[in-house]
């Protein structure tokens, strides 16, 4: 849109569902329903617009998603902060079918906003506490608002206050609050040289721990240092008695990059998690008795200067710097009779990442075993390519429908055979499998096939992820692109796999 007010501000999809998108701009809300594209273009079926023109939505966020009636409706609610400081609720309600309740254009009339009690919160740093069943409207000029789904709160930032946790309950209606962070936290706090100030942003969930008898959840947030004014990494442990707070420490090896010396901001953030084994012998990557399934965490933050950092919880008590290359069963010779007890599938993979470029299927034909050509990698310096499994069921319902109706990927990719060296001086240096750092070196001048097994490590992620990794490095003499001559995909139906059904 040519008017400044219609910036995106949020973009998010409705919760459970594949197919309906929530774009959150200055002025207005749009509802984005992909069943009901035509000629790949999709317009919005259902608008929400502010009735007066003299406010702007700094913030949003989805909450949900809620139970309606007798549960044949599924109810999420969208959240708007304005830059006053008032919030307002959308409900947005999904029928059995999997369509939207509402379509058309509404009218938002915010009027005094909704109202939030502020008992005992410290408006102001050093400020004394609100007394016992104060309610407020705003606190100052809206600037972020956040919906933490382990731990059920919405977090309320304005420019020059606390961040408040709001409790709500199972309507989603706001039944309490409390101050999870003032507005400045004092360099004793923080145990270094400087403080760091709000408001706070990009507030990204990294799990439960646990920390002796007691239970916190861990939330990762950005400031400001007093010092410099320049942003600062929070994390955040917190439950129903205390909240610990301290400053995300980056290894000292991190490369942040050259736009980090002058002024920057962080102007995105995200967290996702993956399985790892933990216990004796877990560099093997075996599921046994011995060793036990995790969830490892991961923040990635986007600085205004393009750059990105992530940042990884530790692995505890597991020993980072053993060597997985030379421990890897994936590096020891595959077992006689091993792919035999397994389903080739490679007719009904899906090829992706660089490697297989605007047209898949005409790299997947070419990398069939019934086929003699061949296919070049796009860049000298190496490339990837992703290899899945096309997802079944109707896009029109939402994930628990069809998993209820078992309409979930059968079988799940076990191993990849790869053939290299029908040109000899084009044969890469080395694969290497899920990302791992575990790689295969392949031999020089040799035309032969490579056996890539997973670990059950691995083969949790690849489940969870839908896909397989595989990296393609440079040739030899690196002056030219490698070559790829085949590639079979091997997979075991899910319920063979013990550690798949749980």
């Amino acid at each position: 849109s040519e008017c400044e007010s219609e910036y995106l501000v949020k973009c998010d999809w409705m919760p459970q569902s594949e197919v309906q998108i929530v774009a959150v701009c200055g002025t207005v809300v749009h509802v984005f329903d992909l069943k009901r594209t035509e000629t790949n273009c999709c317009n919005a079926t259902t608008h929400y617009a502010l009735a007066y023109e003299d406010v702007l939505i700094r913030s949003a966020t989805l909450i949900g998603s809620l139970s309606v009636d007798d549960g044949s409706a599924i109810e999420t609610k969208l959240a708007l902060l304005l830059d006053t400081g008032r919030l307002y609720f959308i409900s947005l309600t999904v029928d059995e079918e999997g369509n939207l309740e509402d379509h058309g254009e509404s009218y938002i009339e915010i009027g005094a906003g909704v109202s939030f009690p502020t008992a005992g919160i410290r408006r102001y740093c050093g400020g004394e506490p609100v007394p016992k069943g104060s309610t407020a409207t705003t606190f100052g000029e809206g600037v972020f608002l956040a919906y933490l789904r382990q731990s059920n709160l919405l977090l309320y930032q304005c420019v020059s206050s606390c961040c408040i946790a709001m409790l709500l309950d199972d309507d989603g209606g706001i039944c309490g609050s409390f101050e999870l962070l003032p507005n400045m936290i004092s360099s004793d706090d923080m145990g270094g040289h400087y403080g760091v100030s709000g408001p706070y942003t990009h507030f990204q969930e990294l799990g439960i721990v646990r920390r002796g008898e007691e239970t916190f959840y861990k939330v990762a947030c950005v400031g400001r240092s007093t010092r410099s004014t320049q942003p600062r990494a929070l994390v955040l442990e917190f439950n129903e008695k205390s909240v610990s707070v301290r400053e995300l420490s980056w290894p000292t090896n991190c490369s942040p990059g050259l736009g980090f010396i002058s002024s920057y901001n962080f102007v995105g953030s995200c967290t996702f998690s993956c399985p790892f084994i933990m216990g004796e012998n877990a560099s093997d990557g075996s599921i046994n008795d011995h060793t036990e399934v995790s969830e490892r965490a991961f923040l990635t933050l986007l600085s205004s200067s393009g750059s990105l950092l992530m940042y990884g919880e530790d692995f505890g008590s597991q020993d980072s710097s053993s060597d997985l290359v030379t421990n890897s069963p994936h590096n020891k010779p595959v077992e006689i009779g091993f792919f035999e007890n397994l389903v080739n599938i490679s007719e009904l993979a899906a090829f992706g990442g660089d490697f297989a470029g605007k047209d898949p299927k005409a790299v997947k034909k070419k990398l069939s075993l019934n086929n003699t050509d061949y296919v070049i990698c796009p860049a000298r310096d190496g490339c990837t390519l992703t290899v899945g499994l096309p997802s079944t069921g109707t896009s029109s319902r939402t994930i628990t429908e069809r998993k209820s109706q078992g309409e979930d990927n059968t079988f799940t990719i076990i191993a990849i055979r790869i053939l290299v060296g029908s040109m000899p001086d084009l044969i890469p240096r080395e694969i290497v499998i899920m990302g791992s750092g575990r790689s295969i070196k392949l031999k020089k001048n040799t035309k032969r096939w490579y056996d890539f097994t997973l670990t059950d490590e691995e083969t949790l992620l690849a489940t969870r992820n839908g896909f397989v990794t595989i990296w393609i490095s440079p040739c030899h003499d690196l002056s030219s692109a490698p070559i790829i001559d085949s590639v079979e995909v091997y997979a075991k139906a899910r319920s063979d796999i013990a550690f798949l059904k749980s």
